[in-house]
Formats: C-alpha cells, sequence, structure tokens
C-alpha cells in the first residue's frame, strides 16, 4: 500500500496559487471517507492549529495568509483559503494533520 502521506508531503514544495486538484483533495477531508483514506483531518485557526502543534502532532501541510506559526508553512491569498476553508469565515490559517494512532489520554503525544 501507498504511503497516505507522501502527497501532502508534495504540497511542502508547492508555491502558490493552488492547483485545483490539490485544491479538491483539501476539500475532501471534510468527508469522513476520505479523511481515514488519506489518514489525515483539517485544521483551522491559529489557536487550533498552535495546540495542535504543541500537543506534538503530525504537521503534514499548513497555509497562511499572513503571519508565522511554523517554518513549513505556505503563504497563500485569501481567495485561496476561501475556496479550500469549510467555515464561512475563514481564518487566517488552514492545517492538514495526521491521525494520530489510538492513545488513551490525549489526541497526540507530547514531544
Amino acid at each position: 500500500m501507498a504511503d497516505p502521506f507522501a502527497y501532502f508531503a508534495k504540497i511542502k514544495r508547492q508555491m502558490p496559487p493552488l492547483s485545483k486538484a490539490l485544491e479538491k483533495r483539501i476539500r475532501q477531508l471534510r468527508q469522513k471517507k476520505y479523511r481515514e483514506r488519506e489518514q489525515a483531518f483539517v485544521a483551522e485557526g491559529d489557536k487550533l492549529i498552535r495546540q495542535l502543534l504543541q500537543n506534538g502532532c503530525s504537521l503534514l501541510a499548513l497555509f497562511v495568509v499572513e503571519g508565522s506559526l511554523h517554518p513549513e508553512e505556505v503563504l497563500i491569498d485569501e481567495a485561496d483559503l476561501r475556496r479550500i476553508s469549510s467555515l464561512e469565515n475563514p481564518s487566517n490559517s488552514l492545517a492538514i494533520f495526521a491521525i494520530p494512532s489510538p492513545k488513551k489520554d490525549s489526541i497526540c503525544s507530547p514531544r
């Protein structure tokens, strides 16, 4: 079976504007069957993304309009963020994280 994270590893090298295929793939993560297939989920908002990073969750891709959350972020424009966001009024950041293996106490293990 192919590495489910291989596709998202390519995102880190991609420069804006986002391709239609990438936009579609990110939007598909709204549905459970695609999250399970890709073993990934979308998180939106600076606060949530920071909390997930602090808890040691595995970051696959990070898209920001402005600011600096992580060294591997990709700067995109607001129009691209609106297209990939599931929110009516998207925040300035959207991240894709790997779904962690089941744990008793927390969603991700601390680093």
